[in-house]
């Protein structure tokens, strides 16, 4: 009991000797220079900072985060690729457009110009045309009447026709008619029975005649009044004739008779008096047929 006497007072005297130890001169007590180091960490100038340590990854983690990486790296290449075939695509597109107005531009000036010279052609070719038209008119035969005469006794009109042309005409048809009106209509229209063909001979070189006659039963009573002045006598018709290109002509004619200031007494014939060319211009000039 003495030998546990002993232990237990060294044990009390070292543990007191600790304490003794620890305090100040003042008589407080120090803490241990651990302490002190964690007070002065955690001190307003210098602020206690604990650092967390990662988590311990594992080997599937670090296969994940390889894996999410390389798809990553894979989707921006990806994107960058797209946007670079994409800008690639727009350039070509641009420049294709650029070459496609070029060449629509190059065709609208060909064809203007085509049409330019079409037109120069057409103007070419209606031009030609009137010189040739120009040139069968200078050529043409060119009918007039030279003299005309009526015999009240024979009642027969007879009417001298030249060719002015510098070509022949190859006469085919007359019709020599007459109305005794102070006016004459406006319509041209033509009795059939009043006309007549002509035979083969019916040809009047350049400077040549043709003689047309015709019947006509104008009454003694009728040329009275005329020689009076109550009516006019009215000689209309054609004459039909063929140039040398074969083509039909009509020629019109209409004239009024004005008896002389001798034949002005009942019972005078016409053999001799002024003929007029008058009446409406559809009994006068000069029709293509074909």
């Amino acid at each position: 009991m003495a030998k546990s006497l002993k232990i237990f007072l060294f044990v009390l005297v070292s543990f007191y000797g600790l304490g003794v130890s620890s305090q100040s001169p003042t008589g407080k007590v120090h803490d241990s220079p651990r302490t002190q180091e964690k007070l002065v960490l955690g001190s307003p100038e210098t602020p206690f900072v604990v650092q967390a340590l990662p988590p311990v990854k594992t080997q599937a983690d670090q296969l994940r985060m390889e894996i999410k990486s390389s798809r990553e790296t894979y989707l921006f290449w990806g994107n960058c690729a797209t946007i670079i075939c994409t800008i690639t695509l727009v350039i070509s597109n641009l420049w294709l457009i650029k070459i496609y107005k070029t060449q629509v531009r190059i065709m609208s000036e060909g064809l203007m110009e085509n049409a330019k010279a079409a037109e120069a052609s057409a103007s070419a070719a209606l031009a030609t045309n009137e010189m040739a038209n120009l040139m069968l008119k200078i050529e043409q035969p060119l009918i007039a009447i030279e003299r005309m005469g009526y015999e009240n006794r024979s009642h027969r009109c007879e009417i001298l026709f030249g060719n002015h042309g510098r070509t022949p005409a190859m006469f085919k048809e007359f019709n020599i008619d007459y109305v005794c009106e102070k006016f004459i209509s406006d319509q041209a229209v033509y009795n059939s029975a009043q006309s007549h063909k002509v035979l083969d001979q019916g040809v009047a070189n350049m400077g040549g005649v043709f003689q047309a006659h015709a019947v006509l039963g104008i009454s003694e009573g009728d040329w009275e009044r005329i020689l009076k002045g109550e009516f006019k006598v009215w000689f209309f018709g054609y004459i039909e004739y063929e140039d040398f290109m074969h083509g039909l002509i009509r020629y019109c004619f209409c004239r009024v008779f004005a008896p002389t200031q001798s034949q002005m007494y009942p019972g005078s014939t016409p053999s001799e008096g002024e003929w007029h060319d008058d009446g409406p211009s559809a009994y006068r000039g000069t029709v293509q047929i074909s």
